[in-house]
């Protein structure tokens, strides 16, 4: 199978970014899911760049690590993997939407059940 690649030059070094086929989206979100399920949720992996995680990043370049480059330096590696992989961010960032419509929803829920 052949699969849409681009490369990015970081650190003096060419890191392959691949397009992720449709298991492995669904895989990844069923990690991603069992990770917040089980409460597994590593502080930097979900918090250091506002629309991804290192996860979900790590997944789409195969073997090269992330743990010795710089944010600055992952923000052109999380630029070229958005680029790559559009379709699954778009999904993604829909997903998140859906979740925080129905967390306000619930929370206007409660505020009407609350006595005042």
């Amino acid at each position: 199978m052949h699969r849409h690649t681009e490369t990015v030059e970081v650190a003096g070094r060419t890191i392959t970014i691949s397009e992720l086929t449709l298991l492995e989206v669904r895989s990844l979100f069923k990690r991603l899911a069992a990770n917040t399920e089980n409460g597994e949720i590593d502080v930097v992996d979900f918090g250091l760049f506002p629309n991804t995680d290192l996860i979900t990043i790590a997944s789409m370049i195969g073997d090269a690590t992330l743990d010795d480059l710089t944010p600055s330096q992952l923000d052109k590696v999380i630029e070229k993997c958005r680029e790559v992989n559009q379709h699954f961010f778009q999904l993604r960032d829909r997903m998140i939407d859906v979740g925080r419509k129905i967390q306000e929803a619930r929370a206007a829920t409660l505020n009407e059940l609350l006595p005042s």
